[in-house]
This record gives structure tokens, C-alpha cells and sequence, in this order.
């Protein structure tokens, strides 16, 4: 599934999160994967629509899961990279950036918190 999320994005482009939501991502987005599903044979297509379709509705416990990690993974990168690179919109979205995507299960909503300390401690010493 979560590759599947990101096969869409491969003509519809990422779309960064310190912009705000995008109001047509859907529609971007399922465009985007029939151009790869056109290629396939019929039985993968359904299958591989399926499951954008189930991550995208946001329903399933996988779904849920999956969409945790990839907004914590986007807070790891930046965690990762030079601190100088950071715009300063996204010092702020860093705290609180896939909260609301951790919360329903403890032991997401515990990886979103190791996640934050890092952001917070990586701004500390920026300020020393």
C-alpha cells in the first residue's frame, strides 16, 4: 500500500506540506495512477486501484498506518538534513506535522513523540 500511495505521485508530483492541503490531490492524483494502470494487465490494475483507493479513503487500520509513516518519514527527513535548509514555516509544521495521523494507535502516536523530541532537540542545539 504504501508503495502503491506513491506510484500516483510519480506523474502528479509531491506536494509539499508547508503549502497547506491540496484541493484537488484526489483528482491529480488518480489521473496520475491510471496513466501507469493503463500498462498493466487488468487483474493488477484492479488490484493496485484497490488498494490506492483503500489508502486514499483512509478507512482501514492498514491505511491508517501507512499514512502515519508517511508523514513521520517526511519529519525524519528533514530531521536528517542541515537544519539551515528548514524554511522557517516548516520549524513550526515539524512539531505537529502527522499528529493527528499517530494518535490512534499508542504505538504511533509514541514514534511521533521520539520524532518531535528530535525536531526539538535539533533546533536547541541550532540555537547554541
Amino acid at each position: 500500500m504504501a508503495l502503491v500511495h506513491d506510484l500516483a505521485e510519480a506523474y502528479a508530483g509531491d506536494h509539499f506540506a508547508w503549502k497547506g492541503p491540496l484541493k484537488n490531490k484526489y483528482k491529480i492524483e488518480k489521473k496520475g495512477l491510471a496513466k501507469i494502470l493503463k500498462s498493466l494487465p487488468k487483474k493488477q490494475s484492479l488490484e493496485i486501484n484497490s488498494l490506492w483507493e483503500e489508502h486514499e479513503a483512509w478507512l482501514t487500520e492498514e491505511s491508517k498506518f501507512v499514512r502515519a509513516l508517511d508523514k513521520t518519514e517526511a519529519i525524519i527527513q528533514h530531521n536528517e538534513a542541515n537544519i539551515k535548509t528548514w524554511l522557517k514555516v516548516e520549524r513550526d509544521l515539524n512539531l505537529v506535522y502527522g499528529l493527528k495521523h499517530t494518535q490512534h494507535d499508542p504505538a504511533l502516536k509514541i514514534f511521533r513523540d521520539l520524532i518531535k523530541q528530535e525536531t526539538l532537540v535539533k533546533m536547541k542545539k541550532e540555537k547554541k
